[in-house]
């Protein structure tokens, strides 16, 4: 090895040497203090990631209600025209057509109970609000089983009735969740 590289490195660690005896070696007495100026702006900045942090899981959660609304206001909505045409068809007396009408909302409220409920699994949403639409989705669940019934004229008021009652009153709480 060449002298002069042996003399540069044996300088070199004896100065870094010294200078961390000598750093080490003094202390400084006193309470530290921070600096306000640099602690607000610390302080706004966590509160403004917050603040953006909260923001996008809200947009998210909405978005997410939208998607599950989306599709119950479209299922509701055929539902809806299905049942009327059935009554239409039961008031006219004719029961061939109206037991395909009859058959029609019942495969609508089944329809409608299955994708509402795929759409809360699918998409995270606030409790009560995934409360209410699961509880439409379960009661047109069973009313298109009454519907399927009386189409198939098994069905009695027994049973027939309280199912409509339970479908229209969670149709009314889900729109109300939606709106």
């Amino acid at each position: 090895m060449n002298r002069r590289v042996a003399g540069m490195i044996s300088a070199l660690a004896a100065a870094a040497t010294a200078l961390t005896i000598v750093a080490c070696a003094s202390t400084i007495d006193g309470t530290a203090v921070a600096n306000q100026a640099e602690v607000t702006t610390y302080r706004s900045s966590v509160a403004a990631a917050s603040s953006s942090a909260a923001a996008a899981t809200s947009a998210a959660l909405i978005a997410h209600q939208n998607a599950v609304c989306g599709i119950f206001v479209a299922d509701a909505l055929d539902v809806a025209g299905k049942i009327h045409t059935a009554n239409q068809r039961i008031d006219d007396h004719d029961i061939t057509a109206a037991r395909t009408a009859v058959t029609d909302a019942a495969n609508a409220l089944n329809s409608a109970g299955s994708e509402v409920s795929d759409a809360l699994a699918k998409n995270p949403t606030p409790a009560d609000f995934a409360a209410a639409l699961t509880e439409y989705s379960k009661a047109a669940t069973a009313f298109g089983g009454q519907m399927t019934r009386l189409g198939l004229g098994t069905s009695n008021d027994a049973d027939f009735d309280p199912a409509q009652d339970r479908y229209f009153a969670a149709k009314d709480a889900a729109v109300t969740a939606c709106s």
